[in-house]
């Protein structure tokens, strides 16, 4: 993993659409396909990229770009991925799959080059089918792990579960309602929380009406309807929120990728 000020050059003659199709499941996604371009960003996912044609690009901070066959992003990371060949996975921090892979990585840095057996069971995953719905049932399969009955890891699913189901609902739980559902103080709770699943609950909140707006996107709804029906005020601030969240517009990049698709093979 080398940084390239003369790629970083190079890189910036050419601009290019997002191109390509994508999968979610709960707590993880994917895209496979041709990368565009788009802005420094940060989002509440561990992302791990693979070069399928070149080496993976990112510019991380003071402009420096880092290259190699496969990169982790660890969530919260300012990062840009430049235009290319890729197949991206995108992993809630709070998934079984994040916890395997965390098992994986003895290097805490920001943006790491993942283990080749981590690599190997992604590609291996998408390499099987040509449905990249399927490979990413594969992956997580691959990923699967003993489940975690701490009594945190209990209490945090319900409260999750609290937010999901009342995010549905267009309805918002108080931080004192979800502190009482875990017996904690209000401060306490905010503390517990974000040491649970690394992010503010405002934050998480955000996360999980954005990854809604573009489920509905992607199953055919308008812009304007996906807003709504994930909780955002109009379709301005669901923009807002993806260009903070993934660095271009979601109409420059949900438009041009399917939800399923038989991706050409690299």
């Amino acid at each position: 993993m080398q940084p390239s000020s003369e790629a970083m050059q190079n890189s910036k003659k050419n601009s290019q659409p997002w191109i390509g199709a994508i999968a979610i499941l709960p707590g993880m996604g994917v895209f496979k396909g041709e990368s565009g371009d788009n802005h420094e960003h940060h989002h509440w996912a561990h992302q791990l990229s693979i070069g399928l044609k070149q080496p993976v690009r990112i510019v991380v901070e003071k402009d420096t770009l880092v290259e190699a066959k496969a990169l982790f992003v660890r969530a919260g990371t300012p990062h840009r991925l430049l235009p290319g060949s890729v197949l991206s996975c995108y992993f809630d921090p709070i998934s079984s799959e994040a916890k395997a892979i965390h098992a994986m990585l003895d290097d805490t840095r920001s943006i790491v080059e993942p283990p080749a057996e981590l690599v190997g069971q992604v590609i291996q995953a998408f390499d099987e089918t040509s449905s990249i719905d399927k490979g990413l049932v594969l992956l997580r399969s691959a990923l699967r792990t003993e489940p975690d009955c701490s009594g945190d890891r209990k209490l945090l699913e319900v409260v999750l579960d609290a937010v999901r189901v009342n995010l549905e609902k267009h309805c918002v739980l108080t931080r004192s309602s979800l502190a009482k559902l875990t017996g904690l103080s209000e401060s306490r709770f905010s503390h517990w929380f974000r040491e649970q699943t690394g992010m503010p609950l405002r934050s998480y909140r955000k996360w999980l009406r954005l990854i809604g707006g573009v489920e509905q996107v992607l199953a055919g709804q308008t812009f304007v309807n996906a807003a709504y029906n994930a909780g955002f005020a109009d379709q301005a601030h669901f923009t807002r929120t993806f260009v903070q969240m993934f660095g271009v517009k979601p109409s420059d990049v949900l438009t041009r990728i399917t939800s399923d698709s038989n991706v050409p093979q690299s």
